[in-house]
């Protein structure tokens, strides 16, 4: 279901000082990322509001404030999550990015032209002892399968 984004008509002051998505994104972990993703899916209207030093939004019962301190941003929420670990911090920045960008007041990472990076030659090294049964094919374009067997074991923390 689409969502409404209710916000001021003007872009913040502040916007410049903002963190790029991607400064935001690796201060959250991939599971609050998600959370944040479907607080906002499940949700079918929120409110943005910014001043000259504050953004909040409201994302369904809980309201969400950054607050801009001596050119820090200090987040608190209603929902008494730490920082770090609140799914609605997160939820907030993408609803701001999301209006930043359908309003042209930022252009989004995937128009942005971005610098080719260099072409290096470094190869990984070739593992010279893998035994190898020489009388398969190995010609160019051939298929080998390898089989491997795994033994792993995965804990939740």
């Amino acid at each position: 279901m689409p969502i409404t984004i209710s916000h001021p008509q003007k872009p913040p002051s502040w916007l410049p000082e903002w963190p790029t998505q991607a400064q935001v994104q690796e201060q959250y972990t991939l599971i609050i990322r998600n959370m944040a993703a479907n607080l906002i899916a499940s949700e079918s209207k929120v409110r943005l509001f910014w001043n000259d030093t504050t953004l909040s939004a409201t994302i369904g019962v809980h309201n969400n404030i950054w607050k801009l301190k001596e050119g820090i941003w200090d987040r608190t929420c209603s929902c008494k999550a730490p920082q770090h670990l609140c799914p609605h911090n997160y939820a907030t920045c993408l609803l701001l990015f999301r209006v930043c960008y359908d309003q042209g007041w930022i252009t989004p990472p995937s128009q942005r032209r971005q610098p080719k990076p260099q072409q290096t030659q470094t190869r990984r090294p070739v593992q010279q002892n893998i035994p190898f049964n020489i009388n398969q094919d190995t010609s160019p374009g051939t298929v080998q399968k390898i089989e491997a067997e795994i033994d792993a074991k995965y804990s939740v923390t």
